[in-house]
């Protein structure tokens, strides 16, 4: 949300508000006017000290005190002092109040909403008539605070509008800059279909926005059209103010957020730990490579991160002739190249870390891209879409089993904590030793059939005889999540459906699939619902050109790690289509997932809902939870 400017502020405080202050000191004694004194506060935004003299002038002028406390609750809000601005605003006499000084007392009661996130009613304050006579400056404050109120309640068509009214209260250069930007910051927000059906009932100035915003939507990663596209623009919207403030910026831009590369470092450990994943990663990323075009095709050169620390071998790259760095891989790696904060080349790590810089969020201030985008196929992005799914589906009270390992522990808490968000609640967690044999004692305990079978047994020594009982279930809990591999499903699930389970939905992630059909053995776990990369089980990607050559050089659809070669082929498809993921919030149908950027820069997929049908992955229905 772009906030008030100071000069709105200080326009606000001061505005129709009454004459200055008397001084009565004797002519021969220097004074400073108490008014000029608050508005040089104001001026160095010392706005604590600007609202103090604005309070003793409301003490000692009675003719104008409720002119001053509205100058003081405005310098409390500049401040984000809003406790003492309320109470201000609350001890008003309304019935004092010239028409003048209501409007500022609702805009200053809509500022206070603002900053407490409650656009709606600020809406609601801005919603009078305004008075004949009030001022260009009292105007220009108005509509600039009903296009922030807009902005935050994500009514971005009513900010424009705003906005676009706003235009003729503005008298600097630098405040016709400033909002000409916030009209297209809010211009690039709204979809392109919803730009189309403005542009049939706009008219004038209004349509010219519009259609460049458009056009640029459209373009922007096609220079040569765009160009030609703006041109016709300009001859339609010859005066039109984006031809000054916004066109040259989108030229600026559409350089930016194209990304083609003409060499490319991909960075992988091929030592003894990492060597298989990194390989079937660099077969994937060179298969993407050889099936592109052959026009402007980048170079690729391949690093051992092993050989060197990772500073070393980005340097490496980079005085190589690298304009563009894809890994490293391990975390720690993308930890340790994130915090060094000066990196020169775009790079795409192909892991994620909770270590966000703002130095290489955008290392470079004319860039409007961060100069790393973390990639990774993390399995906590695929706990949080299984709460979702669950939730989306209607269910509400969960039973979890996992791994007694970190894995499994991380998992745990990433479903909890988005679980937890959406409002469902965590019956009962089982955890399974990952050498156990018995999986029974678990179940039991999960289901509480334990507690059954001691109820049968108290009631068996009270009675003095063996009574015939079946232990009966839980019937609290309408789903069961399973993070689990198929060896763990495949013995868990039988035990589930033994104890009479087999009615409580189950919701696993895709660590629950192999990745290799195998109908037999995966009949155990029929029903599971669970989510998993495109490559893997949507059969237009199973069956695809690119897959199939995979197939028969590197049995890829027989490898473990069949998956990593799915990340290595988006790890270089996605490469030319960041920007546009990055600016405007789209999305690339990648082989590992439908792909977005986030606003720093990390990439996050939305899987595809299969349930085993038949020992056999098959596709769900294309509801979403997102």
């Amino acid at each position: 949300m772009r906030q008030l400017t100071i000069l709105g502020i200080v326009i606000l405080v001061l505005s129709g508000c009454g004459p200055g202050a008397v001084t009565k000191e004797p002519p021969d004694q220097i004074s400073i006017d108490p008014e000029q004194q608050a508005r040089e506060y104001l001026l160095a935004r010392n706005y604590s000290a600007a609202a103090e003299e604005y309070l003793l002038l409301a003490e000692h002028d009675t003719k104008n005190t409720e002119s001053y406390r509205l100058k003081a609750a405005g310098a409390y809000i500049e401040g984000n002092e809003i406790d003492p601005a309320k109470q201000l605003l609350a001890d008003l006499e309304r019935k004092k109040l010239t028409g003048i000084q209501i409007t500022q007392n609702n805009i200053l009661h809509a500022r206070i909403a603002i900053s407490e996130n409650s656009p709606a009613a600020a809406i609601n304050w801005l919603d009078i008539e305004l008075p004949v006579d009030s001022s260009r400056p009292l105007l220009s404050t108005y509509h600039e605070t009903r296009a922030i109120a807009y902005e935050q309640n994500e009514d971005l068509d009513s900010a424009v509008n705003e906005r676009l009214v706003l235009e003729a209260y503005l008298d600097t250069a630098e405040e016709f800059r400033e909002n000409y930007q916030s009209i297209w910051h809010l211009l690039s927000q709204i979809p392109v279909p919803e730009l189309e059906q403005q542009r049939t009932v706009s008219t004038g100035d209004t349509l010219g926005w519009l259609e460049l915003a458009i056009l640029t939507k459209t373009m922007l990663h096609n220079r040569l059209n765009l160009e030609t596209a703006i041109e016709a623009w300009n001859q339609r919207y010859p005066g039109h103010a984006a031809r000054e403030y916004i066109v040259p910026e989108i030229f600026t831009l559409t350089e930016q957020v194209n990304l083609q590369p003409r060499q490319i470092a991909l960075l992988l450990p091929f030592g003894a730990q990492y060597r298989d994943i990194s390989l079937a990663i660099r077969e994937g990323f060179l298969a993407a490579w050889y099936e592109g075009s052959t026009d402007n095709k980048p170079i690729i050169k391949i690093y051992d991160t092993d050989k060197q620390n990772i500073l070393a071998t980005y340097q490496n790259a980079v005085a190589d002739g690298a304009d563009f760095i894809v890994g490293p891989l391990e975390k720690e790696a993308v930890a340790e190249l994130i915090s060094n904060g000066n990196l020169p080349v775009k790079t795409l790590a192909l892991n994620q870390h909770d270590i966000i810089s703002e130095d290489t969020t955008n290392t470079d201030q004319a860039s409007v891209l961060p100069a790393v985008f973390q990639f990774g196929l993390l399995p906590e992005d695929e706990a949080f879409q299984a709460a979702d799914r669950a939730w989306f589906d209607g269910h509400a009270y969960a039973l979890v089993i996992t791994p007694e390992t970190t894995w499994g522990d991380r998992l745990y808490n990433a479903f909890n904590s988005q679980w937890e968000k959406l409002g469902g609640k965590i019956l009962e967690r089982a955890r399974i030793s990952a050498d156990t044999q018995d999986y029974s004692t678990p179940v039991k305990l999960l289901l509480n059939i334990d507690k059954s079978e001691q109820r049968a047994k108290e009631l068996t020594t009270i009675m003095g005889r063996k009574i015939d009982s079946e232990p009966r279930r839980r019937q609290d809990a309408d789903f069961i999540f399973i993070a689990a591999t198929p060896v763990m499903a495949r013995q868990l699930i039988p035990q589930l459906r033994y104890y009479r389970a087999d009615d409580i939905d189950a919701y696993s992630i895709s660590s629950v699939y192999s990745g290799v059909p195998d109908p037999e053995a995966d009949n155990d776990i029929n029903n599971v619902v669970f989510a998993d990369m495109p490559w893997v089980v949507d059969p237009g990607h199973v069956y695809s050109p690119l897959q199939q050559t995979l197939n028969n050089n590197w049995e890829q659809n027989e490898s473990a790690y069949r998956r990593l070669y799915a990340f290595g082929i988006d790890a270089y498809r996605i490469i030319p289509h960041l920007g546009r993921l990055f600016m405007q919030n789209e999305r690339f149908e990648g082989e590992t997932g439908l792909l977005k950027a986030t606003k720093d820069g990390r990439i996050q997929r939305q899987l595809t809902w299969t349930k085993f049908v038949n020992g056999t992955p098959q596709l769900l229905d294309a509801g979403s939870t997102h």
